[in-house]
């Protein structure tokens, strides 16, 4: 019983160690996920995460940032962006190219929004084989 009660207590003793040490990693988390919703509060760019086989994009994530495209009305940036992709081969193909080579990708581009045209920067990057984060930058004024 003696040797049991021993045992017991080291295994209670190493639970408590575990038990603080996920307590220390989820505050951690939710401080970096609070950090992180902070900076894309604040970042003016549109970022999107875009999934693709060899062949074409499966699907767009819209990572939400505080650009004045994803909410001024009557424009529907994002429903442009996204016709853009699956209409325009050109997308595609700056998309596959930043996957195939693990390299970031910079180019220009314009989109009719309301009657005007507007012009934007891109960074694509690769951040698995098959997922790429776009980040996109309205420079219209200096174009």
């Amino acid at each position: 019983v003696d040797e049991q009660t021993v045992q017991l207590d080291q295994l209670k003793k190493q639970l408590q160690h575990e038990i603080r040490q996920r307590r220390f990693v989820e505050e951690k988390l939710r401080s970096s996920e609070s950090k992180m919703r902070r900076i894309f509060g604040v970042m003016t760019d549109l970022v999107l995460i875009l999934h693709a086989t060899q062949w074409k994009i499966e699907s767009i994530e819209i990572l939400p940032t505080n650009s004045i495209y994803l909410s001024e009305p009557g424009i529907d940036l994002v429903s442009e962006a996204v016709e853009q992709f699956f209409q325009d081969r050109i997308w595609f193909g700056k998309v596959q190219q930043a996957l195939d080579t693990q390299l970031r990708l910079d180019f220009d581009y314009s989109l009719a929004l309301e009657g005007q045209v507007v012009w934007f920067t891109a960074s694509i990057s690769a951040i698995s084989a098959c997922s790429a984060l776009w980040v996109a930058r309205e420079i219209t004024a200096p174009k």
